[in-house]
């Protein structure tokens, strides 16, 4: 079980900016495009996926990360299973691919939100860097 305690829980900032941006059309394939085009290795790790799984996949595991920030047992049971399954054992993902997904991820919010501001990508990096650290070690 992978356990995180957050000092600073997201805000109404992080929360509004998510739900703004997950309203618009496309989010999800601009995101893909970015990410894909962030590394010749990460398009190699993709380079057989079924894109309308993995954005329903990716939309399902921001939810459940922005839920994990309430620390409930499922969510962070999901943390722990992303972990296991992105592992150099399965999937082998390496620690600086999940840089490029949060670049691209930050990317992709500044464009679609209206009201990006400093601020918003202060509290998008807040939510999502502990759990990249975990992903990573």
């Amino acid at each position: 079980m992978v356990r995180l305690v957050l000092k600073n829980m997201p805000n109404e900032i992080y929360h509004d900016s998510f739900e703004r941006c997950l309203a618009i059309p496309g989010f999800f394939n601009r995101f893909y495009e970015l990410f894909l085009d962030s590394s010749p290795a990460i398009q190699e790790k993709f380079k057989n996926t079924d894109f309308r799984k993995q954005i329903q996949m990716v939309k399902k595991s921001l939810y459940r990360l922005t839920m994990a920030t309430t620390q409930s047992k499922e969510s962070l049971a999901e943390l722990g299973r992303v972990k296991k399954t992105h592992s150099r054992d399965q999937l082998n993902i390496e620690p600086y691919m999940y840089d490029l997904w949060l670049d691209s991820l930050l990317q992709t919010v500044k464009e679609y939100d209206k009201a990006w501001t400093p601020e918003v990508e202060t509290s998008w990096r807040r939510v999502f860097e502990p759990y990249i650290e975990i992903l990573k070690h």
